[in-house]
C-alpha cells in the first residue's frame, strides 16, 4: 500500500510513519525533511520537503506522487498549528486567518490536489485530525477551534461526495498528547484558560502514549465498510476496538457526526 503522511517530522505524524514504514510505500513530508531523513535514514521511504501553507508545494507534491506512484491508497494529514492565546477582539486578524488557513483550508487544497490520484484506488483512506477545539469551546484559540470544526463538516461532505467512488474519509480526535504544538503555550500559563491550563501542566510532565492513536489508524485503513467514513473518532473515548463499533455506525448514520441534537417531549 501506498501512503502520504504529511507532518511527519514530529509527534503523530512521525509516530504514525514508524507505524506504517516497515509494510508499505510512504511519502514522508516535512518542512523539516532533514530531521525526517535522519528518522528514517534506513526505510526505503520518498521525502519531500513541504509547506502546507505554500501553493507551490502542495502543487509539487501532486506532481511528485504522480511521478514516483502514479495512485496513493491514502493520505494522512498530521499536520497543525495550535497559536497562542488571545481574544477574538484583540487578535491580529492576518495571524487569525494564517492559524486558520494551515489548519483548515491547507487540507482543502491538498484534498483537491490529491483527489484524483486516490480515486483511482476504492477503499482508499483520506484521514485528518481533528482536535477537541473542534466539540468544545476553546476559548482563546478560536482560530485553531474554529478551522478544526470546519475541518469535521468538510470531511463529512467529502464522505459523502466521495461514497460512490469507495473512498473512506475520517477525522481522528486524538486527545491531549504531549506535543510541539503546545511547547510555546509552556511560556504564557498567566494567559491561558484555567482548564487549557491545568492539562498542560499535567501532561507536559508525562511520556506521550501515542498507543490508541496509532491503533485507531491501523483500524481505519484497514476497513473497507462505507459506513465507517464521514465521522470523527476519538482515540481515547470511543470503543472503535469493540466488536459493537461497527454495528452501531451501521444503524446510526449520525453517530460520531457533527449533528444538532433535537429532543422531543
Amino acid at each position: 500500500m501506498r501512503y502520504i503522511i504529511i507532518g511527519s517530522s514530529q509527534g503523530i505524524g512521525k509516530e504514525i510513519a514508524g507505524l506504517l514504514i516497515k509494510k508499505h510505500e510512504l511519502i514522508l513530508c516535512s518542512r523539516n525533511i532533514t530531521k525526517v531523513k535522519r528518522i528514517f535514514l534506513d526505510k526505503k521511504s520518498l521525502f519531500l520537503k513541504f509547506n502546507a501553507k505554500k501553493l507551490k508545494d502542495i502543487n509539487k507534491l501532486a506532481k511528485f506522487t504522480q511521478s514516483k506512484f502514479g495512485k496513493v491508497d491514502g493520505v494522512i494529514c498530521c499536520h497543525g498549528y495550535l497559536g497562542g492565546p488571545e481574544f477574538i477582539g484583540d487578535y491580529n486578524l492576518n495571524k487569525w486567518f494564517d492559524i486558520f488557513d494551515l489548519n483548515f483550508k491547507s487540507n482543502l487544497i491538498i484534498t483537491r490536489k490529491i483527489l484524483k490520484l486516490v480515486k483511482k484506488n476504492q477503499f482508499s483512506k483520506i484521514i485528518f485530525f481533528a482536535g477537541g477545539g473542534a466539540f468544545n469551546v476553546l476559548e482563546k484559540f478560536s482560530p485553531y477551534s474554529v478551522a478544526k470544526t470546519a475541518l469535521v463538516r468538510f470531511s463529512e461532505n467529502l464522505a459523502a461526495e466521495l461514497k460512490e467512488y469507495k473512498i473512506m474519509v475520517n477525522c481522528i480526535s486524538p486527545g491531549f498528547l504531549k506535543t510541539n504544538i503546545h511547547n510555546k503555550n509552556l511560556k504564557r500559563l498567566n494567559k491561558l484558560p484555567q482548564e487549557y491550563k491545568i492539562q498542560l501542566k499535567k501532561k507536559m510532565k508525562t511520556k506521550p502514549d501515542y498507543r490508541n492513536v496509532l491503533g485507531l489508524v491501523n483500524f481505519m485503513l484497514k476497513r473497507k465498510d462505507m459506513h465507517f467514513s464521514g465521522r470523527t473518532v476519538s482515540a481515547n473515548f470511543d470503543k472503535w476496538n469493540n466488536k459493537k463499533f461497527l454495528t452501531y455506525l451501521r444503524k446510526d448514520k449520525d453517530y460520531l457526526t457533527l449533528r444538532r441534537m433535537n429532543i422531543y417531549n
